[in-house]
C-alpha cells in the first residue's frame, strides 16, 4: 500500500467508520488514489474535477501543514512578545462576538460601509443559538441520544422553518478534518433528528430559502437537550469582483468567510464540490448578491479560476440594511516552482507538493498543490501573497506516512519563488536518541529543528523511530534549537539549544523534561469554553533574565490545555484566541518542580476589535510590501502577525486590538516609512489610511 494510501484511510477509518461501512470506505479510497496518481508522470497536472475524498485528504494535508507552521511561528512570535514586553505593557489582541440589537423593520437603500466610527443603532440580532441550559422551551421530539436534534424556527415570531437544510461535519484533531454532511428536512413543526452521529464535537451549517444561514460551532454530542436555532430576516450584500485591470470577472465564488466549508480552502473553486460552497456566483459584469450572511462584523472572500482569492475589508451587517461593499479585486498573485531531489541528487517524478498559507490573522487558511513531473519540476501558482509552507510527501510507493521535507517561504504578487528540495548529503547530519524521564526511548516523537537566529527558513522535522532514534540531514552550521511534542498540530515545548559545525554526522542525546501546566480559556462575554485558543510560554534562566519561547498548546473544543513537558523553572503564559475574536492576557509569572502537573486557574479574554489599514501615495497608488507595526498608544510594538505586510492592494486587517488608542507605522521597501492613530472600539472595525510623501 503506498504512502497516499495509508495517510488516506487511516484517516478517512478514523473519521468515517462509524458512518459508512469500511468496504465502502475503501473502494472510494482506491478509486480516489488511483484517479489522482495515474497522471504522476505527466508535466505539473492535476486533474480540475476532484472527488469529495480528494478535498477531505487535501484539507487534512493542508491543515496538518498550516498548523504544523506554529512550531516556528510561535517562537517567532514568542521572541518578538518576550523582547516587546519586558517593561510589563499589556499585550492584548481580540475581536468581539455580534453585539444585539433591537431596530427598525423598513429596508433602507444600500449603504456604504463606514469602518472609522459605525454609527449606534438597535437593529436587532436576527439569529441566535439557546444553549441547552438557556433553552427551555418544550419541543416535540426527544434528543437522540448520540445524534442531532432540535427545531429551527423564524426570529422574531417563533414561526418553525418548514424546509431546511442541515451541513454537518465532525470537529476533529488535526490533521483529521471532518467531510461536510448534507441533511435536508421538511416538517410543518421545524423539528430535525440526526440519530446517527458518533459522540463529540461537531460544526452544523443551517440554511433555510429566505433566510439567513447560521454556523452552530462546536455543538457536543450527546446533546443534553434538543437544539432550538432561530434564523432571521435575510441579508443583502451587494458589490462586484474584478480583475487587476479594472475587467470585471464573471463565475468568481463569493461566499462569507464565517460560513466557510473547510477552515482550509484551495485557491481553485472546483477543488470543493459545488454543494459544499454556497455563497454566489458573480454575473457577466462581475457582480454578485449574497442573501444568506448572519448578522454581526463579516467579510466575504472570492475565488475565481486562474487569480489569487481576495477577502474584503470588514464590515457590520445589520437587520433591513442592505450593504454594498467596495470592489473585490483578484489579481494573478503569486507561487513556489523548484526541484524534488532524491537523496543520491536525482529527480523525484510524481511527488505530490503542498503549499499552505500560515499567516494567522484570521483570514481563512488557503493551500494548493502540485504533482512533480518527470524531471522532479513542480510549480504552484495564484497563491495570495504572504508566508507559506511548502511540503512534499516523498514517493507514493515509500513507506514515509508523512511529509518527508518541509519548507518555509514567502508569496509576493507577481512572482514565482523558488524553492528546491535538494540532495541534503552535502552539509551535516544531526542525529541521536531521546529518552523519557524514566530512561525508556521517546518513541515515534515528533520534533522540529531550526536555526536561533532565523525567523523560521530553517525549520525542519522529524519523528523518531521505535528506539527513540532521529535523523536530520541537509542542516548547515550555527546555533540550533530542538523543540518536540506529541502532536505537533497542537501541542509542542523546547527540547534544547546546542551549536553545530564542520561537516558529516553529529551525534546529540536529549531526555524528555517532566513538568506540564494545565488549565483552561473561556470565553469573557459567556463564559463557554474557547476553542483552539492558542497558549504561548515563554521562560527565564537561573538569573532570572528571560531566555525566550519555550513551548505553545492549542486548547481544545472545551478550551481546556496541557502543556508539557517542560523543565523546573519560572515560566508565564500569553493566552490569544486563534480566530482573533478576543483580548489576549498575559499571566503572572509561575513557578514549576520537575515531574509537577500545575494546575491554572481559569483564564477569561475580553472582548477586543479590529482595524482595516491603507497605504497609498499621494497619487493614491497603493504602496505594497510595506512593513508594518501596530502598538497601544505609549507602549512597545505589539505583533498582531506573523511579519505583517500591506498586499499587493496596499492593505491589510489586523485583528484581535484591545479597545483603545494605538499607533500604527509602515516602511516601504525604499526606507520610508508614515504612521498614524487611530482608536479601537471592541466589536468594530477601524479604517486607517497611511498616505506616503505627505508632509
Amino acid at each position: 500500500m503506498s504512502v497516499l494510501e495509508r495517510n488516506l484511510a487511516r484517516l478517512l477509518r478514523h473519521a468515517y467508520a462509524p458512518v459508512r461501512p469500511p468496504l465502502e470506505l475503501r473502494a472510494r479510497v482506491l478509486a480516489a488514489l488511483e484517479r489522482e496518481l495515474a497522471p504522476a508522470a505527466a508535466p505539473v497536472a492535476i486533474p480540475s474535477r476532484l472527488p469529495r475524498l480528494r478535498f477531505v485528504y487535501a484539507v487534512a494535508a493542508a491543515l496538518l501543514v498550516a498548523f504544523g507552521a506554529w512550531w516556528w511561528w510561535s517562537a517567532t512570535r514568542g521572541d518578538e512578545l518576550i523582547e516587546r514586553q519586558r517593561s510589563g505593557a499589556d499585550f492584548v489582541a481580540g475581536g468581539t462576538p455580534d453585539s444585539p440589537r433591537d431596530g427598525a423593520v423598513q429596508t433602507p437603500a444600500p449603504r456604504d460601509v463606514d469602518l472609522a466610527r459605525p454609527e449606534s443603532g438597535n437593529d436587532r440580532r436576527a439569529i441566535h443559538e439557546l444553549s441547552p441550559q438557556e433553552n427551555a422551551t418544550p419541543v416535540a421530539i426527544p434528543a437522540a441520544p448520540n445524534g442531532l436534534s432540535g427545531t429551527v424556527v423564524r426570529a422574531g415570531d417563533g414561526q418553525p422553518v418548514p424546509a431546511f437544510e442541515l451541513v454537518v461535519w465532525e470537529m476533529m484533531d488535526l490533521p483529521r478534518v471532518g467531510e461536510p454532511e448534507r441533511h435536508a428536512f421538511e416538517s410543518q413543526d421545524g423539528t430535525f433528528a440526526l440519530p446517527k452521529l458518533i459522540s463529540g464535537r461537531h460544526h452544523v451549517l443551517v440554511r433555510a430559502p429566505g433566510l439567513a444561514s447560521h454556523v452552530l460551532a462546536g455543538v457536543k454530542l450527546p446533546l443534553e437537550a434538543p437544539l432550538r436555532v432561530e434564523l432571521g430576516a435575510p441579508s443583502r450584500i451587494t458589490g462586484r469582483v474584478i480583475d487587476a485591470g479594472g475587467a470585471p470577472l464573471a463565475g468568481a465564488r463569493v461566499l462569507c468567510e464565517s460560513l466557510a466549508p473547510a477552515p482550509a480552502l484551495p485557491v481553485r473553486p472546483e477543488l470543493i464540490p459545488d454543494d459544499h460552497w454556497g455563497g454566489a456566483l458573480s454575473g457577466p459584469d462581475g457582480s454578485f448578491v449574497l442573501t444568506d450572511v448572519p448578522l454581526g462584523m463579516r467579510r466575504v472572500i472570492a475565488f475565481a479560476p486562474g487569480h489569487a482569492p481576495r477577502s474584503s475589508a470588514s464590515f457590520e451587517l445589520r437587520a433591513d440594511e442592505p450593504v454594498q461593499i467596495a470592489n473585490l479585486e483578484l489579481g494573478l498573485g503569486g507561487g513556489f516552482d523548484g526541484r524534488v531531489e532524491r537523496g543520491d541528487g536525482a529527480p523525484w517524478p510524481g511527488v505530490l507538493v503542498l503549499a499552505s498559507s500560515m499567516n494567522y490573522d484570521g483570514t481563512p487558511l488557503t493551500f494548493d498543490l502540485s504533482t512533480a513531473d518527470e524531471l522532479g519540476r513542480y510549480r504552484i501558482e495564484h497563491l495570495p501573497a504572504g508566508p507559506y509552507v511548502v511540503m512534499h510527501f516523498g514517493d507514493p510507493s515509500g513507506a514515509q506516512a508523512s511529509p518527508q521535507a518541509l519548507l518555509p517561504g514567502r508569496v509576493r504578487e507577481g512572482e514565482s519563488t523558488r524553492l528546491d528540495f535538494v540532495d541534503p548529503r552535502t552539509k551535516l547530519t544531526l542525529t541521536g536518541r531521546i529518552t523519557q524521564p524514566d530512561g525508556k526511548p521517546a518513541a515515534l516523537y515528533p520534533l522540529a529543528l531550526g536555526l536561533a537566529s532565523d525567523k523560521g527558513e530553517t525549520w525542519k522535522g522529524a519523528t523518531t523511530d521505535a528506539d527513540g532514534v532521529y535523523v536530520f540531514r541537509g542542516l548547515d552550521a550555527g546555533d540550533w534549537e530542538l523543540l518536540g511534542g506529541r502532536n505537533m498540530a497542537t501541542s509542542m515545548t523546547h527540547i534544547a539549544r546546542f551549536e553545530l559545525s564542520g561537516r558529516g554526522e553529529v551525534v546529540r542525546d536529549f531526555t524528555l523534561a517532566s513538568g506540564f501546566v494545565r488549565g483552561r480559556v473561556v470565553s469573557g462575554t459567556d463564559a463557554r469554553g474557547l476553542a483552539k485558543a492558542v497558549l504561548l510560554v515563554f521562560g527565564e534562566d537561573a538569573s532570572g533574565a528571560p531566555v525566550g519561547f519555550r513551548g505553545k498548546c492549542i486548547a481544545d473544543a472545551d478550551g481546556n490545555y496541557v502543556i508539557g513537558p517542560l523543565s523546573a523553572g519560572r515560566y508565564h503564559l500569553w493566552t490569544l484566541d486563534e480566530r482573533g475574536e478576543h483580548a489576549a492576557q498575559r499571566g503572572e509569572w509561575l513557578t514549576l518542580a520537575s515531574g509537577q502537573m500545575l494546575d491554572l486557574p481559569e483564564r477569561a479574554l475580553p472582548a477586543g476589535g479590529s482595524a482595516e489599514l491603507s497605504a497609498r501615495e499621494l497619487d493614491g497608488k497603493p504602496v505594497t510590501e510595506a512593513v508594518l507595526s501596530f502598538a497601544p498608544l505609549g507602549s512597545d510594538d505589539v505583533p498582531v502577525a506573523l511579519n505583517p505586510r500591506t498586499d499587493s492592494a496596499g492593505t491589510f486587517t489586523a485583528r484581535g486590538l484591545a479597545p483603545g488608542a494605538w499607533t500604527v507605522r509602515a516602511t516601504d521597501a525604499r526606507g520610508r516609512s508614515a504612521e498614524r492613530e487611530f482608536f479601537v472600539e471592541a466589536g468594530r472595525a477601524s479604517r486607517v489610511e497611511l498616505e506616503f510623501g505627505a508632509r
